[in-house]
């Protein structure tokens, strides 16, 4: 596999364009550390949350609700397992930026991968997060 018009970074800090990138050959980057070409093409992934078991008050409601929801996380990361760790966090901070868990410590909610794929191209929604999708429990 051969990548044209690549550029190399030297320990000098010059460029020079390389005429050929094989796979498997290394580039370097100015404090020597070597760069793998998988460093350069993170793969995409999407991922299914399942958030179970969550007290959720939105600005909307007047009274807190027991809910699951399903939301899906485009990352780029170098496995699926690192996707899922991200796809995790994302769904965290979104949850924590809009202060919407209202569960005692004792009841905590739980949040799983239900799927994590790679895919080639992005689909065409929002990203890094999709909207949540909230199913009520009664």
């Amino acid at each position: 596999m051969c990548f044209q018009n690549e550029l190399k970074l030297e320990s000098t800090l010059s460029l020079e364009p390389a005429s050929c990138l094989e796979e498997g050959v290394a580039m370097r980057h100015p404090t020597f550390h070597v760069l793998s070409t998988s460093d350069l093409f993170m793969k995409k992934f999407a991922v299914i949350v399942h958030g179970q078991n969550f007290l959720i008050q939105d600005k909307e409601d007047k009274f807190p609700g027991l809910r699951e929801f399903y939301i899906h996380a485009y990352p780029e990361a170098e496995s699926a397992e690192v996707a899922g760790s991200l796809a995790l966090e994302l769904v965290r901070e979104l949850m924590k930026a809009r202060k919407m868990v209202r569960n005692a410590p004792e009841n905590a909610p739980v949040l799983l991968i239900d799927e994590c794929l790679e895919v080639e191209d992005w689909p065409d929604c929002s990203r890094p997060l999709s909207g949540f999708v909230f199913i009520e429990k009664k």
